[in-house]
């Protein structure tokens, strides 16, 4: 459409053009009337006259009835648009451009070429300029409240009336599908909507459509959404391989798959950072304190061929464990060695063992002269074996300066430090290990201590394949350990996306839907978003506010940044003032028309009865925002306004996905059309007779 900046015309007013076609038809009948009177006072009829009189008022009557339909169409779209179920087989269709009723999904696979986002419309200088006419007047004149409510339905007191939202906004285009490009979701998507604006059931539509086309779906849910769940798992039904789906349940252990949060890793210090979350807020010394006793713990671990756990990392922090783990670090460096059985004697004769524990004489004296070295080292307990092996790694192993070495060193300052303030220092980190690994909570991410479990899965084979993993967190009943298994699964999911940049050929995509996101929100999915488009990684983010990022991430700038790495925004019904400035200063300003009406009289000073006045209108124009941050808080659910491939913006409402809901909403559409032929069959059946 072209562009004329001198016309201006209000397009949501009155229906004044009713008006005039009702007068115009009644000129038709005028005409004729006069018409006869004419011929009954006169003797004779004007019929030329009549019939040239007629014909005027009948065009004019249609020609304005036709203007007041159009009108009485665009007021109608104002009034709002019910719910929208569909089902797979429609969102097939929505999908894949060359489905056809009856075709396999073998048929199809490889065919989509985009994500469909619902019906919408671009949303354009035209539309604000409509909106600002339709804000600034009365919504009872246009017909979209009830008329003489001026309450808007909300005082029916059977709640039928009122409508959440302001309706008229998604009436102001031409509705049509809304289609992203494959290519421009690898920017990633972040969704904003406070609670009930749908942003899980977008999700629904976004995870099904990646399922469909055959790519791998990874999904974070902490508020563990039935729904989300079910959708995912029929999902992969549809395209015939429920085997892919995968779910793992806080709230149902039992009957939830076992994953292990800690199985991918180049160097301890990863996992150690990991764990930082299960400590929470706090003081940053401590936090240091506890990650860099983690370090060495976990180092350890490797060193004695034991198998980097939560379970096992808890047993150490209980000081009651450390000297085994003392023991066989040092034993596993002293076998290394060729002088290893002539040291071991000598050694448990120079152990430094403290006074006051009783035999101790006694245990030197024998070990002395004994020949069974291994028969000698199980006389001694636990802290007694672990401070003969101090007393072997000082005297014969501290000279070589490798690594493993300074590890063990590490570890032994632990072990020799004062038990009551170690446990004080890490009373954080044990609270938080204490949540992931007791009860059936810990069942599903602790794996045995040695040989890999093959009942525990791990994300980087769940990556490969087409998986279609759903994690539950329910953190409305378990908030910390929820929390913190989410945010060590995404730290988990950094080094899987550096293995696949780093050594990967061909990768498939890799779809991660994060509800809720500032719930697990940490450094490592900051470094996903930054980084994860070169692994193939696609994410979507939801979140209700842009606050719960700072309030995770304890950072404004750790906030920009994580947000700075969006490329695509969708956002549905905001509460938020931050949230809303958010999208709407990062939509692009536009310029909008009004008329000013001017009136003014004045009197000439030096002849009082001189006077003049002056009337007029003038065509003004005014800066505005695009998308007003008020008019994100006045959507009805489901209904989003989304900035798209590069700052395009579109105004979309979303389906819900229910195969339930939509046979019922079918069912219903074919009785009302079965009605309304019943009734013009009655008709046809009475002119008949």
């Amino acid at each position: 459409m072209k562009f004329d900046p001198t016309k201006y015309e209000r397009s949501y007013r009155p229906n004044f053009e009713l008006t005039q076609a009702f007068w115009w038809q009644q000129g038709v009948f005028a005409s004729g009337i006069g018409s006869l009177v004419y011929l009954a006072t006169h003797g004779f009829a004007v019929w030329p006259v009549w019939a040239a009189t007629a014909s005027a008022c009948a065009a004019m009557s249609l020609y304005r009835r036709h203007q007041a339909v159009q009108i009485n169409e665009k007021h109608k779209k104002l009034r709002g648009m019910d719910l929208v179920f569909t089902d797979f087989e429609a969102l097939k269709e929505k999908v894949f451009p060359e489905y056809k009723p009856g075709m396999s999904y073998d048929d199809i696979k490889g065919t989509s070429k985009a994500v469909w986002l619902g019906n919408g419309f671009m949303w354009e200088k035209d539309q604000i300029q409509k909106l600002t006419e339709i804000v600034s007047g009365n919504l009872e004149s246009l017909d979209l409240q009830p008329v003489g409510d001026s309450s808007g339905g909300f005082s029916d007191k059977t709640g039928e009336a009122a409508k959440k939202g302001l309706s008229a906004i998604h009436g102001l285009g031409e509705e049509t599908d809304i289609y992203q490009p494959l290519s421009h979701i690898s920017g990633h998507t972040l969704i904003l909507g406070t609670t009930g604006a749908g942003k899980t059931r977008l999700f629904d539509l976004l995870i099904s459509q990646a399922i469909m086309r055959g790519e791998s779906v990874l999904i974070f849910d902490p508020k563990g959404d039935e729904e989300l769940e079910k959708n995912a798992k029929r999902a992969c039904e549809i395209v015939g391989k429920p085997q892919l789906f995968v779910s793992v349940q806080l709230k149902d252990p039992k009957h939830s798959a076992k994953i292990d949060p800690l199985a991918n890793f180049e160097e301890t210090t990863e996992l150690a950072s990991r764990i930082k979350c299960l400590m929470g807020p706090g003081d940053d010394d401590f936090k240091k304190y506890a990650t860099a006793f983690a370090t060495s713990i976990f180092e350890g671990m490797t060193m004695a061929g034991e198998k980097p756990t939560l379970n096992n990392l808890y047993k150490y922090v209980q000081s009651g464990s450390l000297p085994s783990l003392v023991c066989k670090i040092v034993q596993q460096l002293a076998s290394q060695k060729e002088d290893y059985e002539s040291n071991l004697r000598i050694a448990l004769c120079t152990a430094d063992f403290p006074e006051g524990i009783s035999g101790v004489n006694v245990l030197k004296g024998s070990m002395a002269v004994s020949r069974n070295k291994q028969q000698a080292v199980v006389m001694l307990s636990d802290i007694q074996k672990a401070q003969y092996w101090v007393a072997y790694l000082r005297h014969f192993l501290m000279e070589d300066d490798s690594r493993a070495v300074r590890n063990a060193a590490s570890v032994v300052s632990y072990f020799e430090h004062d038990q009551e303030h170690l446990g004080k220092m890490l009373s954080s980190l044990t609270a938080g290990l204490t949540d992931l690994t007791a009860g059936e909570i810990g069942t599903i991410v602790n794996p045995k201590s040695h040989a890999p479990d093959e009942n525990f899965l791990n994300l980087k084979d769940l990556t490969h394949g087409r998986r279609v993993v759903y994690i539950g967190l329910n953190t409305l009943q378990y908030q910390v350990p929820g929390r913190a298994l989410g945010a060590i699964l995404l730290s988990d999911l950094a080094q899987v996306a550096a293995d696949r940049y780093n050594y990967s050929r061909d990768m498939e995509p890799l779809n991660i839907f994060v509800d809720e996101c500032a719930e697990i929100a940490n450094d490592p999915l900051i470094a996903l978003l930054n980084k994860g488009r070169g692994a193939k990684f696609q994410i979507y983010c939801a979140s209700q506010t842009i606050a719960d990022f700072t309030t995770r991430l304890e950072s404004k700038d750790k906030t920009e940044s994580a947000l700075g790495n969006f490329n695509n925004m969708i956002c549905l019904r905001l509460r938020s003032a931050e949230s809303m400035n958010y999208f709407s200063d990062n939509c692009m300003k536009t310029k909008i028309n009004y008329v000013m009406h001017t009136q003014s009289t004045s009197i000439s000073a030096d002849n009082p009865m001189t006077a003049s006045a002056n009337s007029g209108e003038r065509l003004m124009e005014e800066e505005a925002e695009l998308v007003p941050p008020q008019v994100l808080g006045m959507l009805p659910d489901l209904e989003y306004f989304a900035s798209l491939s590069g700052g395009k913006i579109f105004k979309g409402r979303l389906p819900i996905l229910s195969e339930e809901k939509a046979k019922l909403e079918r069912s219903a559409k074919i009785g009302k059309i079965g009605t309304t032929f019943e009734r013009f069959a009655k008709k046809c059946l009475l002119i008949r007779d």
